[in-house]
């Protein structure tokens, strides 16, 4: 469980891939995966089940690690419906690759 309430990254507005390197990461509006992975606090995790730092990775160690800590510092009916609009967004983006 991750105690610290504080942000590791009080700034940003999203977690990008590992390698990413756009611009929002290049200038610090974004952080890579790796870097957030290893410093993020219970505040940074609390960001993203609140929208207010965008997830834009689904790479199965960065979901597990939120998934893993999050239950420890949400409330239960927050963390089901920001984990549930999530599985809405890729269930979207899955339908409409499947229209191409």
């Amino acid at each position: 469980m991750l105690e610290d309430d504080k942000k590791a990254f009080p700034e940003i507005l999203a977690v990008d891939p590992e390698g990413c390197g756009c611009t929002e990461c290049l200038v610090g509006e974004y952080v890579n995966e790796k870097e957030y992975l290893a410093r993020a606090t219970a505040g940074d995790l609390i960001s993203i089940a609140n929208g207010e730092v965008q997830l834009n990775t689904y790479n199965e160690s960065t979901l597990d690690f939120f998934l893993n800590n999050s239950f420890n510092t949400l409330s239960a009916q927050n963390f089901v419906t920001r984990l549930k609009d999530k599985l809405e967004e890729l269930l979207q983006e899955m339908d409409a690759s499947e229209l191409l």
